[in-house]
């Protein structure tokens, strides 16, 4: 997974977290699917065989119940992510509507806010 982004909390690379938590699970995942992530989250950069391929990499052999805990670990930490890449946005959306009006405001000239300061 993480060669496919350098963003790897990227809302399409979590997407195809929850689609195939593992390389078992992505077997059954079909390329239009991942066809039309891509194409729904703009993703140009990389292909459908690139993403499947890399999904479908030999699984690392791991004692009896530590994938489906790690699974389990991970779709949390997945709507933490969530949560905090739609904070991001909404802060990007507030600061772009307030920063140009800030930018259009008056300005002082410099020996009004020292005389101020007195």
């Amino acid at each position: 997974m993480f060669g496919l982004s350098d963003d790897i909390a990227a809302d399409w690379l979590l997407d195809i977290w929850t689609m195939a938590p593992t390389p078992a699970k992505s077997k059954q995942l079909r390329k239009t699917s991942v066809e039309q992530l891509l194409k729904r989250n703009r993703i140009r950069r990389i292909d459908a065989e690139t993403v499947l391929r890399t999904l479908r990499q030999p699984a690392i052999k791991v004692a009896e119940g530590v994938t489906e805990a790690a699974t389990i670990h991970i779709r949390s930490l997945i709507t933490r992510l969530r949560v905090v890449n739609r904070e991001l946005r909404d802060a990007t959306h507030k600061l772009d509507e307030y920063v140009p009006g800030w930018m259009r405001r008056p300005r002082r000239p410099p020996s009004m806010v020292a005389n101020s300061m007195i």
